[in-house]
């Protein structure tokens, strides 16, 4: 699970190098910079573009990106920094205290329950594996990868990244949509993602 956060961008590095084969004129294009900006700049561009997974504002852009969520837009206004700065840092507060929660409880096992449900040569057993085995292998896929892993994902490949991208007024926070959509909508990898 750990991981996950490393993978998300390992496939995102090859979407924008392979894929859409960007280069260090198409950011720095992107992000209205000279050809005579110094490399700081340019390497503030890039750094930009590696962290923000969506590319929101960028012609490459991700398709079906969620908006932001409601409670920023008062009034039809843009959302301020302060508003986003705010919400951010509770949910990412919320999220690291559930991620503690899940790994401590994990923790916690008995070493003997460990053995008889996880030993080695087990992970393949499926016809004879037992109830308890079973009960074990759906409740921890669910929980770990379903919340744990999307929460994972959420708070260190978005969520901490736009806070200081933010509070460093590096960032609009326009530029830092949901990286999911809803999980009520997650039957498909498309709306998994938004």
């Amino acid at each position: 699970m750990l991981g996950s956060p490393a993978m998300a961008m390992a496939i995102h590095m090859l979407n924008l190098l392979l894929i859409n084969g960007i280069d260090m004129y198409d950011v720095m294009r992107e992000a209205k910079l000279e050809p005579s900006a110094g490399i700081v700049s340019a390497l503030a561009a890039a750094c930009s573009v590696v962290f923000s997974m969506r590319g929101a504002g960028t012609r490459w852009q991700a398709k079906n990106t969620p908006p932001l969520p409601a409670f920023y837009s008062l009034n039809g206004q843009s959302p301020t920094r302060r508003r986003f700065l705010l919400r951010e840092t509770i949910i990412f507060l919320w999220q690291y205290l559930l991620l503690d929660i899940v790994f401590t409880i994990g923790l916690q096992e008995d070493p003997d329950d460990v053995v008889r449900q996880h030993a080695p040569g087990t992970e393949f057993m499926y016809l004879s594996a037992t109830r308890e085995q079973w009960q074990t292998r759906i409740f921890g896929s669910l929980l770990g990868h379903l919340l744990a892993g999307r929460v994972l994902i959420d708070i260190f490949s978005r969520r901490l990244i736009a806070i200081m991208a933010v509070a460093l007024c590096r960032h609009s926070p326009a530029d830092w949509p949901p990286a999911f959509g809803s999980m009520f909508d997650a039957y498909t990898v498309r709306y998994y993602m938004g």
